[in-house]
């Protein structure tokens, strides 16, 4: 690659580096959420004595993740503009950030990027709110370019701003950067909690060792519902069906589990929620399976979200 893209990667560098523009990072969007079971404690005591502070870091992109080192040295970028012209040619610095910034209707935005050794390209974004330079989310997405492949890494979003679709505006804020990077696979870990049952809203399927290894926490789920006394019938007929769907080997039957149990409640818990609790799984959604594309898209239209990236990605992914 010649020195002159690796001078304009610096130059864009240099330019967010020397911003006087900043976002304020709230400190407890860094810390572990209730999936990171493990490290909770340290969570509770975090937010105890410093989860009021927030971190101002400069608006735009630059080398080095949000977490240790926030800005890299002169040395430490022109290592990682060399390989960001060798990775991604066709999209500097600052029109990677425009991309992002569009979709996300112009808000502030804090961007940190690091090209690991494994060839693996981490992106946090620190996202402000509506007209506000405080960060409403924190978001990393973990791209390998070689397999046209993304993982969903994480999303954190402050509480006043929770249960609003913000999930489903960041997917549909980041497709056109997706289709830019020409990328066809989204990976996901779906969380113990809520996640469990969410991600199969978005069209994304367990992968099918995973599948084999859900089917008894959920059929366990089926029987403690199921157990419970006065089920109106239409909360035992839906537990039936689910029983016989998790029996079943095909991993898009989580779809189904979650549509039918959708509009029921029992004592205030969703139904869906009660049949894939503590469920935690590995999955994806590939652009070339248009069930699960056109499953994403009326998730994406009922949140109010359109991209018509989805359908650019999914039509590449059928050429492949």
């Amino acid at each position: 690659m010649s020195s002159s893209a690796e001078s304009s990667v610096l130059r864009d560098f240099e330019m967010f580096r020397n911003s006087r523009e900043s976002i304020d990072v709230p400190l407890r969007l860094w810390m572990p959420d209730d999936d990171a079971v493990a490290f909770a404690w340290v969570g509770r005591v975090h937010n105890l004595f410093l989860g009021r502070t927030s971190l101002p870091l400069q608006a735009g992109i630059l080398p080095g993740r949000l977490r240790g080192r926030f800005l890299q040295g002169t040395r430490a970028c022109r290592v990682q503009a060399k390989v960001w012209v060798q990775q991604i040619p066709q999209l500097g610095p600052n029109d990677l950030l425009r991309l992002i910034r569009d979709g996300l209707a112009g808000a502030t935005v804090a961007a940190r990027t690091d090209f690991t050794r494994d060839g693996r390209l981490d992106l946090i974004l620190a996202i402000g709110g509506p007209g506000s330079r405080t960060a409403v989310a924190l978001v990393e997405r973990r791209f390998t370019l070689k397999r046209a492949s993304v993982e969903h890494h994480w999303l954190r979003v402050v509480k006043s701003s929770q249960n609003q679709g913000f999930g489903a505006q960041i997917i549909g804020a980041l497709l056109p950067l997706y289709e830019a990077l020409a990328v066809y696979e989204i990976r996901i870990t779906a969380g113990l909690s809520a996640g469990g049952a969410v991600w199969g809203k978005f069209g994304f399927v367990p992968d099918a060792d995973e599948w084999l290894r859900l089917k008894s926490t959920i059929q366990a789920n089926i029987r403690a519902v199921m157990d419970q006394e006065d089920l109106s019938p239409v909360v035992r007929e839906i537990c039936e069906a689910a029983q016989w769907l998790a029996s079943n080997d095909d991993p898009k039957n989580l779809w189904i589990i979650s549509d039918l149990a959708a509009k029921q409640s029992i004592q205030g818990e969703k139904l869906g929620t009660l049949l894939l609790r503590n469920v935690r799984w590995r999955g994806s959604l590939s652009m070339a399976d248009l069930e699960a594309v056109n499953r994403l898209r009326d998730r994406l239209i009922l949140s109010g979200i359109g991209s018509a990236a989805l359908d650019s990605l999914a039509a590449a992914a059928a050429r492949r």
